[in-house]
């Protein structure tokens, strides 16, 4: 005992250092109880949110994504419909599609489509340019908003457990460069601390309010996303290699297409500087090509009527006709990913006008590895 208090309290110096760090103490403490008391406050919040009908979120069965879509859900609310099968897609069918070419695009609330019906999705769009009655090729909705990088490899497998997909097309969005856990959590829109609310209340805070100051209150800029994808990138890109292997050992064929970034930014330098990036790092790390249909969008911006915003939202995410723009810039990647993906090969007249099997070479014969 007394060699600790000659530690502490043996000469002057130790004195102050020993009751600095008492101050020190009692002033985090201080805070972390503050921190309790407004989390006590977020979490009546978020109770009121998650008790509203038009709550479709519940808690996942595996721990890596926390949350995910509620199943059998189904409602319209002014004029907009929302409709989640029993396995968590938005889809209006029960159907696995066993008979068909699967092709499903993965991603965040933009492959959602929050905001819009289910009939206004880039998945919808997609599938009248393929094949508009579905009779051959079924264009699947695998996108969950809030989801980042960290979390589409293990959406991917929920993917490949429910519809044994032939083609994946990812749409990266500049903000999935987003971390749980960290000061760039705060893309996740408060979706994740809803099921999974730290125990120590303080840290969490205080990185929230680091990314608050980086974001701002105003429109998402450039700099924000350029932030978050420099502090991230090297935790993050190593996702796609994996996703990349997903699809290898179980079969599909893996395809990245980038979402154009809004909100002022369509076209600008810096944005442009930002996508050549990620699709250099992309292609020298893992070999994979990244579409960026931004000047798709541009072009579309100057035929839409209000411009840009005809397109893209405050928000960044699309309108029903940015959905259209998307889904028709896409459309060629799918379409050879289809010609190179293993599957049914039904008699050529069964074929839809305008599906991918009528304007490419035959598909290989033999048994689709994906079916049971």
């Amino acid at each position: 005992m007394s060699r600790v208090r000659h530690i502490l309290l043996g000469t002057p110096a130790r004195r102050r250092m020993t009751l600095a760090g008492i101050a020190l103490l009692f002033v985090a403490g201080a805070f972390e109880l503050s921190c309790q008391a407004y989390a006590a406050v977020v979490r009546r919040g978020f109770a009121q949110v998650m008790s509203r009908p038009e709550f479709y979120y519940q808690r996942s069965d595996r721990a890596a994504l926390a949350y995910g879509l509620r199943r059998n859900y189904e409602r319209e609310h002014e004029q907009r419909r929302v409709r989640i099968n029993s396995f968590g897609f938005r889809e209006d069918s029960e159907s696995r599609f066993d008979d068909h070419l699967r092709v499903v695009v993965l991603g965040d609330s933009v492959v959602f489509a929050t905001g819009l019906s289910q009939e206004h999705t880039i998945s919808a769009a997609l599938q009248v340019l393929l094949d508009p009655g579905a009779e051959a090729i079924k264009v699947l909705n695998a996108g969950v908003p809030g989801y980042a990088l960290a979390e589409m490899p293990e959406r991917l497998r929920e993917t490949l457990d429910a519809y044994r997909p032939h083609v994946v097309v990812y749409l990266l969005n500049f903000n999935d460069f987003a971390l749980r856990g960290s000061i760039y959590e705060g893309a996740d829109n408060g979706l994740y601390r809803m099921f999974d609310m730290p125990w120590l209340k303080s840290p969490w805070f205080v990185r929230k309010a680091v990314y608050r100051v980086k974001k701002g209150d105003v429109l998402p800029s450039i700099e924000w996303y350029e932030w978050m994808y420099r502090g991230t990138r090297e935790r993050n890109l190593p996702r796609i290699a994996e996703m990349q292997q997903l699809c290898r050992d179980h079969g599909p064929q893996f395809a990245i297409a980038l979402i154009p970034i809004g909100a002022g930014a369509l076209g600008d330098a810096r944005a442009a500087s930002l996508a050549a990036d990620i699709a250099a790092q992309l292609r020298s790390r893992h070999g994979v090509d990244v579409l960026d249909p931004t000047p798709a969008f541009v072009v579309a911006a100057a035929d839409a009527d209000d411009g840009v915003a005809g397109l893209i939202d405050s928000t960044d995410h699309f309108t029903a006709l940015g959905c259209e723009v998307m889904a028709r810039a896409i459309e060629p990647l799918v379409r050879v990913a289809l010609s190179a993906a293993p599957g049914p090969t039904p008699r050529a007249e069964t074929w839809p006008s305008g599906s991918a099997a009528s304007s490419q070479t035959p598909l290989p014969r033999g048994s689709d590895p994906a079916s049971p």
